[in-house]
């Protein structure tokens, strides 16, 4: 926060590239970031773990056995990985448990999927997936091992704990309500045996 250059850091970047760039990332998976600097030198330096999502400016210029706008596995986003100095495609979205319905569930999927990046801070409309992308990654990884335990912090609390009545339980229900209705709907939807 307080990042200005050249506008408020977003960690993702939606830009037009070359047909040669494009055509490289879909046959190596991966930009060498000098590759990336010889193609695009007017772009700001990548940061580490910024998501870049790739167009063509004519869409007859894409290999004829791709649809930009039916791609199951975001074959066009990449991920600056600092310590590679390259921008790689993305390797763990696939193993999501829900799919990804847009490029920025995509990103999102891939952020809180990846070893190396420990908080995720997410922005949208309600309704995007926020939520429930976030609880449904938490109770996976807890069920699979991955992590003793996982937060997920709603950051738009209107209320103090003190002004409601009632235990701490009572007083938290209002914000913690949709992890619980997240969890509540992927459960009746994935495991047939639960019902409430």
């Amino acid at each position: 926060y307080g990042y200005k250059y050249p506008d408020p850091y977003t960690g993702r970047r939606d830009l037009v590239v070359p047909k040669d760039l494009l055509t490289e990332f879909f046959a190596m998976h991966r930009i060498e970031l000098a590759d990336w600097e010889d193609y695009m030198p007017e772009q700001p330096k990548l940061i580490a773990n910024e998501f870049i999502v790739m167009r063509l400016e004519n869409e007859k210029d894409y290999p004829a056995d791709y649809d930009p706008r039916n791609d199951p596995y975001f074959s066009n986003i990449g991920r600056y990985d600092a310590e590679e100095q390259a921008i790689v495609g993305l390797e763990h979205v696939r193993n999501f448990p829900v799919y990804p319905k847009n490029n920025g569930q995509a990103i999102y999927a891939e952020a809180l999927m990846l070893p190396n990046i420990a908080a995720v801070v997410c922005t949208g409309p309600a309704g995007s997936g926020k939520t429930y992308m976030s609880t449904i990654y938490g109770y996976k990884s807890c069920v699979d091992e991955r992590f003793i335990g996982v937060t997920v912090v709603p950051c738009e609390s209107h209320s103090t704990i003190g002004a409601l009545p009632g235990d701490l339980d009572e007083k938290m229900d209002p914000d913690v309500q949709p992890l619980k209705n997240a969890l509540r709907n992927y459960l009746i939807s994935e495991d047939k045996t639960f019902r409430k």
